[in-house]
């Protein structure tokens, strides 16, 4: 692939986050749509996110991948350590440091996350305004029924046909100039919010 990748750091919760910021080749042609890509429970941004922002560079947008806190390059304690909580507040920090990138585009701001990750970028895309588009790959979002009969103070569920579709499409639309790529679920994480602020705690890490 005939992209450009370079390293970069941004805080977020008193840490420092390392990530591979990538972008297409050559220079653009006005500020880029930006895509923060968060991979699954143990990975670093060298393996399944950082082939993705690979993939999404080499087709026109910027692309982050990055080490939540606590895993890889990023700093932070306890080392190897499954927080939810922690891991939104992470992604968040991502997209502050995209939107203050001069040569990207703070309107055309999007997310892609796989497995585990794209629970954690969808609880974040239904509160953050940033988020314009929304794509999810293989998520593992709650069946509701699971989560209501391990949680019955979850009274409510909001599910949204298709959420967890392949998002390219989404994507694509966070391309064009005037956005029509909007998140029609601000509320698809009723359960997942909740399922997700649930700590988890240690976990064997895949780069080992």
């Amino acid at each position: 692939m005939d992209t450009v990748s370079r390293h970069v750091t941004f805080p977020s919760g008193g840490e420092t986050l390392a990530g591979a910021l990538f972008t297409p080749p050559g220079p653009p042609d006005g500020r880029l749509p930006a895509v923060v890509v968060a991979g699954g429970q143990t990975c670093v941004k060298e393996q399944m996110a950082g082939r993705y922002a690979g993939r999404l560079a080499a087709r026109g947008y910027a692309a982050l991948a990055f080490d939540f806190r606590g895993f890889g390059e990023s700093t932070g304690q306890p080392r190897d350590y499954e927080s939810p909580s922690r891991k939104i507040e992470d992604i968040r920090g991502a997209f502050s440091f995209l939107a203050d990138q001069p040569g990207l585009d703070p309107g055309r701001l999007a997310a892609l996350g796989i497995g585990v990750g794209a629970g954690y970028v969808a609880v974040e895309a239904a509160s953050d305004r940033r988020v314009r588009a929304l794509a999810l790959v293989a998520p593992a979002l709650q069946d509701p029924e699971i989560v209501l009969s391990r949680w019955p103070e979850v009274l409510s569920v909001t599910v949204v046909p298709r959420c967890s579709a392949l998002g390219f499409r989404l994507l694509a639309d966070a391309r064009s100039s005037a956005i029509t790529g909007q998140v029609s679920a601000r509320r698809v994480i009723a359960t997942t919010a909740s399922t997700y602020s649930r700590e988890i705690g240690p976990v064997r890490s895949s780069h080992r």
